[in-house]
This record gives C-alpha cells, sequence and structure tokens, in this order.
C-alpha cells in the first residue's frame, strides 16, 4: 500500500507549472542577494561527515541504504507523509532510525490535501525525540510563489513566519536542525524579508540553508546556479551550513531519465558550493537503491574518484 501511495504522491515534478515559470519572470524583481560583511566567528570545530538524506520512497530498502553509512557519510531519512501519524515514524521511532521530519512541505496541499505546515506543537513534541535529527521544510516559499503568479517577495511575506520563529527555536533549544529547501529564487525572497534576516541571524547553526537543484529547464529560467549562489552567500553572512537538495527532478524535467554519471556529477557542484547536507528525492524509481540515479550518488559518497573525498567542500 505504501509503494502505491508513494507512486500517487510523486507521479508530478514537484512544481508541475514550471513551463508557466518563464513567463513568471517578469514578476520577479529581485536581484540576487547582496550582502555586507561576514560576522566575526571564532575558529571553527572540526566538523562531522556530509550528512545524505533519502526520501523515504521505498522503506523495504532502507537497511541497504544504511549500508552507506561511514565515517565518510551519515545517512539519514524523511518522511514523505503528513504528520506525527505518518506511518513510518512508528516504524522508525521503534528500530531507532536517524531521521528529519517533514513539517511543511508543498506535497502536502499539492498531492495530499493537507495544510503546507505541519502543527508547530507536532513539530516541537518530535524534536525532543533521540533519533529526530530536526525538521524537513520542502520548497514553501516556491509552493505560495506558484499560487500567486511567480512573485516570490510576495510569496516569502505570505510564509507563516510566526510557525517558523516556533519551530526553528524549538529545534534550536533541542541543538537540533532545520532543512529548508528552495529552488530558484527562494532564497533571494527570504533574504530580502526583514522577518527573514531576523530568524536567519538568530537561528545561529540551526537552519541548513538547501538550494534545489530543479527549476533547471529552459523554461524555468535555469535558475540552479542563482539557487546555489544565494545559498553560499546567506550560509556566509549568517554562518549557515549549506545544502542540497539533489533531485531527479533535474533531469526528468528536461525529458531525460536520471544517469549515474549525470547523478554524481550533480552531486560534485554541491560538493563544489559547500554542501554539508544532501536530500535526495524523485520518482519511487529513482530511488530504488540499484537505479543509475542512486548509483551515482552511492559512488559519490564511496568512490576514490569523489571530490568527497580528495577535496574540501565549497573547493
Amino acid at each position: 500500500m505504501l509503494a502505491v501511495y508513494a507512486l500517487v504522491l510523486c507521479a508530478l515534478s514537484p512544481l508541475s507549472a514550471q513551463d508557466a515559470f518563464a513567463e513568471g519572470l517578469q514578476n520577479a524583481p529581485l536581484q540576487a542577494v547582496q550582502l555586507g560583511p561576514s560576522v566575526a566567528t571564532v575558529a571553527p570545530a572540526p566538523k562531522p561527515p556530509p550528512t545524505l538524506i533519502v526520501l523515504a520512497l521505498r522503506p523495504e530498502e532502507l537497511d541497504r541504504y544504511r549500508q552507506i553509512d561511514s565515517p565518510a557519510v551519515h545517512v539519514a531519512f524523511r518522511n514523505p507523509g503528513y504528520g506525527a501519524t505518518d506511518a513510518l515514524i512508528a516504524q522508525w521511532e521503534g528500530r531507532g532510525v536517524p531521521y528529519y521530519f517533514t513539517a511543511a512541505s508543498s506535497d502536502f496541499p499539492r498531492y495530499q490535501d493537507r495544510p503546507l505546515y505541519v502543527a508547530a506543537t507536532d513539530a516541537a513534541a518530535l524534536l525532543a525525540r533521540t533519533n529526530v535529527e530536526g525538521v524537513y521544510l520542502h520548497e514553501t516559499v516556491a509552493y505560495l510563489a506558484s499560487r500567486n503568479g511567480w512573485r516570490w517577495d510576495d510569496a516569502a511575506q505570505a510564509l507563516d513566519w510566526i510557525w517558523l520563529q516556533t519551530v526553528v527555536g524549538a529545534a534550536k533549544a533541542e541543538g537540533k536542525h532545520v532543512i529548508w529547501s528552495e529552488p530558484a529564487l527562494g532564497w533571494a525572497a527570504i533574504a530580502a524579508d526583514p522577518r527573514g534576516q531576523a530568524l536567519l541571524a538568530d537561528s545561529g547553526e540551526t537552519i541548513v540553508a538547501m538550494f534545489a537543484t530543479n527549476f533547471d529547464t529552459a523554461s524555468a529560467g535555469r535558475l540552479m546556479q542563482r539557487a546555489a549562489a544565494d545559498v553560499q552567500s546567506i550560509a556566509t553572512r549568517y554562518g549557515l551550513s549549506v545544502g542540497q537538495s539533489h533531485q531527479a527532478w533535474h533531469f526528468r524535467d528536461g525529458g531525460a531519465a536520471p544517469t549515474r554519471a549525470g547523478s554524481f556529477d550533480l552531486a560534485s557542484f554541491g560538493w563544489s558550493r559547500g554542501t554539508r547536507y544532501y536530500q535526495v528525492e524523485g520518482l519511487p524509481e529513482d530511488l530504488s537503491y540499484d537505479s543509475a540515479y542512486m548509483l551515482g550518488i552511492r559512488d559519490f559518497f564511496t568512490s576514490p574518484d569523489s571530490p568527497l573525498l580528495s577535496r574540501p567542500a565549497g573547493s
């Protein structure tokens, strides 16, 4: 039953309206993120290994994914369903599986007829659990922009900032992370909003600024590079970690199936931009442990030819 549910959930690209995006760019006056000098920092402590977060569309393969876990990479998972009653949550709690709780997602209203946000009280309660490593926010600004004619600045203003402050505060109190993924102009819009600036400045290392690799077709404006650059600037300014939402949609939205080499190269691009947190998603078939897409990911984290094993992130 779960496999069928997952197939329905992800049978479409996360934002299938991308073909209308190019037209909407005329309504997006946002400029590239321009930030001042970096906040003064002390000498950093040794960094933990990068984290790979797998969207659990194939939970029967969980133990195979966990084989990737090593001193070079920490493996965790993300639930696709809505709320604390998601069946996977109980299974993972019983087995001590490390995971990120999906607390807000464009998929909820788009495919599940649910609100954009899970109740903040539920997210805060889950953050207190031992094997919950944080919460995940999936393309909330992008979803709001898709509903308003791609006015990204207005979309950021429409975020539930009280909800965000509550959830980020709960994660910070528990010493855990809020992985926040946005494509295209999402991070530019967040950084331009005074409430976004205040939230980022106050979060310490709690928020992980993650750029998504979708919105990179010609019709969508080829905006992956822009999203990555914005995240790098924001992470430098506020002392945050960088993340990459490594998506099979990067290939599929352009009409191509993911390849092993292409998946590897996309992860390498993230590493060159300083990525420490990777999240992988796509169709259920893409998330098969032995798919071409996942073979590329596995190569990136295990091959001696991988930049992850030969040079620091961001180089």
